[in-house]
């Protein structure tokens, strides 16, 4: 009941139970009061005699298409959240990074002479890997035939 209630005023658990609070005892409870209390909600779900009202007052107002958020006091936990100064180039450059690594993988398979279409394949099956092993190693790859017969 608290989560769907919270939920219809568009506010989280916690503001809920200090809306509540405000509207039982006409005045603002103590934060460590509340956080006991809340506390004791999350872990045994045990919801406050002052909590339940409020949120039978809520799904009922709800069900009967007459719930107002600023009727009820809600509106003073509005959060509008900011977005980021460059968050649409942030959204943007992933898009683009991904894109870029789509066609990369694309290529490796659909273009004639890529490494994953030309006859000789490593003996591992990972062409990539395998030309950085012998790299590191400092040898030089063995010829497509002697690579076939490891199969």
């Amino acid at each position: 009941m608290v989560m769907d209630a919270a939920a219809a005023l568009g506010i989280r658990e916690y503001d809920f139970f200090d809306l509540a609070f405000r509207r039982w005892f006409g005045r603002r409870a103590e934060t460590r009061f509340l956080e006991r209390v809340f506390a004791d909600y999350m872990f045994h779900r045990t919801v406050p005699p002052w909590v339940r009202s409020l949120g039978r007052e809520v799904l009922s107002r709800m069900e009967a298409g007459t719930l107002s958020k600023a009727a009820l006091g809600a509106g003073i936990y509005q959060r509008h959240e900011k977005i980021p100064r460059l968050g649409w180039l942030n959204g943007i450059m992933s898009g683009l990074a991904v894109l870029a690594v789509y066609a990369l993988i694309m290529a490796i398979f659909l273009f004639p002479g890529s490494p994953a279409n030309m006859e000789c394949r490593s003996a591992s099956g990972n062409w990539f890997f395998e030309s950085w092993v012998y790299v590191i190693a400092g040898k030089e790859k063995p010829p497509c035939d002697v690579q076939k017969t490891h199969r």
